[in-house]
């Protein structure tokens, strides 16, 4: 409660809400927002992506999300490795092209090598057949 005193004047009496449950209430509904966004985003992360390997390109597929890389703009296909205290591990195919580039993560050797293969087969394929 807080009381103001001026001369002459009556004494005012007033009195503010209490935040303190309030904040605290909004500083927990807070925390489980960002808990439940670092939960999704972290499963998310394990989310893999599809590779398929049409006709003319590359199609990638990530959940709700479509992307297709038409072979003519391919530049470079190479394994990707990753620079580890342990040594370079090989974690997939870098994918060059007109817009960028694009990680394809195959971890298995066996697709890796053949998706690479049919990459860069496809590649040059599209490279003679443009005039």
């Amino acid at each position: 409660m807080a009381v103001i005193a001026v001369p002459g004047l009556p004494m005012l009496r007033f009195s503010l809400p209490d935040v303190g449950p309030l904040l605290g209430t909004l500083l927990n509904i807070a925390l489980v927002i960002a808990v439940a966004a670092s939960v999704l985003a972290f499963c998310l992360a394990y989310v893999p992506t599809r590779v398929v390997l049409q006709p003319e390109g590359v199609e990638l597929r990530w959940l709700w999300r479509h992307r297709f890389i038409p072979f003519r703009e391919i530049t470079d296909a190479y394994e990707y490795e990753d620079n580890s205290p342990r040594g370079s591990l090989p974690r997939g195919v870098r994918l060059v092209h007109g817009k960028g580039a694009d990680l394809v993560g195959l971890k298995n050797i066996l697709k890796r090598d053949r998706f690479l293969a049919a990459i860069r087969d496809r590649v040059e394929r599209a490279r003679h057949a443009a005039p």
